[in-house]
């Protein structure tokens, strides 16, 4: 049972961490932010080729998150087997909006893995603010912020930085389910299509389906 004193939503700092937290969001922008338009020749460069491709011929043929194709055959597109490919649906909507249909902005596909990154941070540290108003929110930010392999996935062109988004705003609102009423209920609706879109996209975030029902089950107020 959380006391009343957990369960009042603190500050989502102390007075003297706020200019720290934004340090730290600085900085993990700034490492993230480096080579927008390089080509998909880092880690993991054939999966990250691979979703440019699905993404591209979605922007030249229209958005379909049922039958992805893939330009493995050049201009004559197979359909693929792959996760959701929410991610890369993102990316061509984007390249649309841009008159960018040939994936001539180079630096759009990571900049959505960024601002997924972003998204993300904003959800955790939602959940520190209800839960943990006593802990030092720049900690577990900077592990979030600087970690070696969240530099690496949430700049890539990979649906690993969209996926661990949803998962954490899924955390958020089954965090929030724990409230009374219609709020509780929208809540854990909310967490239950945030936590399916993110497995969807990548199937390893299973693992962290235990957490919902814990958390929903935690009173709030």
């Amino acid at each position: 049972m959380v006391s009343d004193a957990e369960a009042r939503p603190g500050p989502l700092h102390r007075r003297g961490d706020m200019p720290l937290l934004v340090l730290l969001l600085a900085l993990g922008l700034s490492l993230r932010l480096v080579g927008l338009s390089a080509p998909p020749l880092d880690a993991h460069h054939v999966r990250q080729a691979d979703t440019a491709s699905i993404a591209r011929v979605m922007a030249r043929e229209g958005v379909t998150l049922l039958h992805p194709r893939i330009g493995w055959a050049g201009p004559d597109a197979g359909t693929v087997e792959s996760e959701l490919p929410l991610y890369a649906a993102v990316v061509a909507m984007g390249w649309r909006v841009l008159h960018s249909e040939d994936g001539s902005v180079s630096a759009w596909p990571r900049l959505v893995s960024v601002l997924s990154w972003l998204a993300g941070a904003m959800a955790l540290l939602a959940v520190l603010r209800r839960r943990l108003p006593s802990l030092p929110t720049w900690l577990p930010l900077l592990l979030y912020a600087l970690s070696p392999l969240g530099v690496l996935f949430s700049r890539a062109i990979q649906p690993d930085a969209l996926a661990v988004a949803l998962l954490l705003w899924g955390l958020e609102r089954a965090d929030a389910a724990g409230s009374r009423g219609p709020a509780g209920a929208r809540a854990v609706l909310a967490a239950g299509l945030l936590f399916g879109l993110s497995i969807a996209c990548k199937g390893t975030l299973a693992f962290w389906l235990p957490l919902l029902p814990l958390l929903a089950a935690r009173p709030t107020g």
